[in-house]
């Protein structure tokens, strides 16, 4: 049995977060991998009472680099089932797990052909570029969250506008009706005063029929006109103060009829200016929110578009690739089919003339036939060696179109494996 500490072959040291859990049923907990071979792997985890003990059964899910020929590399993930075969104390709050697999790995990661640095260097480049996408995609959703906000700030605002706009409403309605009140109070008081004109009429015409009685009671007692004549006095004098009176009611009156009218129409006034302020800034908020939307869509557009390019061009190059293939691998076989039907043209010629010459020269013919064959077998090598040249180079070109299109897939592939 094996440990994590005498392990047969080469460790790749690799620091990266495994998960795992001691049963199925179990949530899995993240720690730290420390180094993994095809039999096992060491992980640090904190001393608590998830921490599985020396013996027990692990369920782990992890990746690991296979590095290739070029200068990026895989991440393969496993699932992989073992058992804990040494838990060492790194410090009071900290533990060191070994890992025995009940499986081992399909490679060795520590031996790879590549060396430790160019390991660390590659690992080193593609945490960079981890970085920096999650960098980029922070970005993103920070924009997207910016301009989300903003929309937002801008709906609240259209709803407060529209708030004040109904209260500005309520408030047009209840001026509306105050001058409503007081225009039907004004007209109670026309009445009354109306009313109150005839009172006095029907005082005035009493008054001078009185008047006529207090003359006619002159000629019979002097002292009743006397008094009569004084009352008159006071008559005329109650009804010239009366009259008065009514005068500047009046007067008032109208007035404060002006001054109402003139009320109404500054009201008026002022509450058309309102509305139309109201409207420009409302149509300004929803140009502004018209003009924020269109640029989310925009955006949202671009990505989405983009994947599809990519994904255009690399199956146009997929296809121009195919295509000079197989137009060199078509001139290759006709070429071949030309020296094949040429050699056995000069075989038909090389037999017509042995059965013609017969017995007598046989040996002069056979001489000459293993000539000529070992002429055409030059010459066949010869031609087979000139059109191996153009296609040496062409499969030269294609391979290295090949390799071009591994690596466009692994790039574009890469850039959706979660690491």
């Amino acid at each position: 049995m094996e440990t994590a500490e005498n392990r047969k072959e080469k460790r790749l040291n690799y620091r990266w977060p495994v998960r795992f859990a001691r049963d199925v049923r179990d949530e899995p907990v993240c720690g730290q991998m420390v180094d993994v071979s095809s039999e096992g792997l060491a992980l640090l985890y904190r001393a608590d009472e998830k921490c599985p003990g020396e013996f027990e059964s692990i369920r782990t899910s992890f990746g690991v680099p296979h590095f290739d020929c070029g200068e990026s590399f895989e991440t393969v993930f496993f699932n992989r089932a073992g058992y804990v075969c040494r838990v060492d104390e790194v410090s009071s709050s900290v533990r060191r797990i070994a890992v025995q697999f009940a499986e081992p790995l399909f490679f060795n990661p520590g031996e790879q052909n590549i060396s430790e640095s160019d390991a660390r260097q590659r690992l080193k480049s593609k945490a960079q570029s981890m970085v920096e996408a999650e960098a980029r995609v922070q970005a993103e959703a920070k924009a997207r969250a910016e301009a989300e906000e903003k929309v937002r700030f801008l709906s609240e605002a259209l709803v407060k506008a529209r708030e004040r706009a109904k209260l500005q409403s309520e408030e047009k309605t209840e001026v509306q009706e105050k001058l409503e009140a007081e225009i039907e109070v004004r007209c109670r008081a026309e009445a009354d005063g109306r009313a109150h004109k005839l009172a006095e009429e029907k005082a005035i015409i009493r008054a001078k029929e009185l008047a006529e009685l207090h003359k006619k009671s002159l000629e019979t007692a002097k002292e009743k006109g006397r008094v009569e004549a004084h009352k008159k006095a006071r008559l005329e004098a109650m009804y010239r103060a009366e009259k008065e009176a009514r005068i500047e009611a009046e007067e008032k009156a109208m007035s404060e009829a002006e001054a109402r009218r003139k009320a109404e129409i500054h009201a008026g006034n002022k509450l058309k200016a309102q509305d139309k302020a109201f409207a420009k800034s409302l149509a300004k908020v929803e140009e502004k929110l018209k003009a924020e939307i269109e640029a989310g869509m925009q955006a949202e557009e671009r990505a989405r578009i983009e994947p599809e390019k990519r994904a255009r061009a690399q199956a146009r190059l997929k296809t121009k690739v195919d295509t000079e293939a197989m137009a060199e691998a078509n001139e290759q076989a006709q070429t071949e089919a030309k020296l094949r039907a040429k050699a056995e043209r000069k075989a038909q010629v090389e037999a017509q003339k042995r059965a013609k010459s017969g017995p007598k020269k046989k040996a002069k013919t056979t001489i000459k036939t293993s000539k000529t064959a070992a002429k055409s077998s030059k010459a066949t090598k010869s031609a087979t060696k000139q059109q191996a040249k153009p296609k040496t180079k062409g499969h030269t070109k294609q391979t290295q179109k090949k390799g071009l299109l591994k690596k466009v897939d692994k790039f574009i592939s890469g850039r959706d494996t979660i690491f």
